[in-house]
């Protein structure tokens, strides 16, 4: 029964922690190559103190890793994390390290996504 709360207190927090559609789209991105935060505000049309908002909570949960190059922080999933892509949907999936179990959270998502370059995600 402990086990299970566990996993529930898990599943729960994963879920705050990418309940949003700007959080899945970051972690769609990141998916595709590491960026700082006025790439992904360029990628996402979004302003870059939501971006910088939603990657501290995000980091905060330990889904993205983020590296100072000079004064600009660079950001990637961490390596726990995995994102796939689904007609309908997202998973984000994280695994544990201490007993390779893992959680994953599925989000419908709107595929509207567009890459910097151009090419709908």
């Amino acid at each position: 029964m402990q086990l299970r709360a566990i996993q529930y207190r898990s599943i729960a927090k994963l879920h705050m922690c990418v309940g949003c559609e700007s959080k899945i789209e970051i972690l769609r991105v990141l998916a595709l190559e590491p960026c700082n935060v006025k790439s992904l505000s360029d990628t996402l049309a979004l302003s870059q103190s939501s971006i910088s908002h939603h990657l501290a909570a995000m980091r905060n949960c330990h889904l993205v890793l983020s590296v100072r190059r000079s004064q600009i922080s660079v950001y990637r999933l961490s390596p726990l994390v995995s994102v796939v892509e689904h007609p309908d949907c997202v998973s984000v999936e994280v695994r544990c390290e201490i007993d390779d179990s893992s959680v994953r959270v599925t989000v419908p998502v709107r595929h509207t996504l567009v890459h910097a370059q151009g090419s709908v995600l």
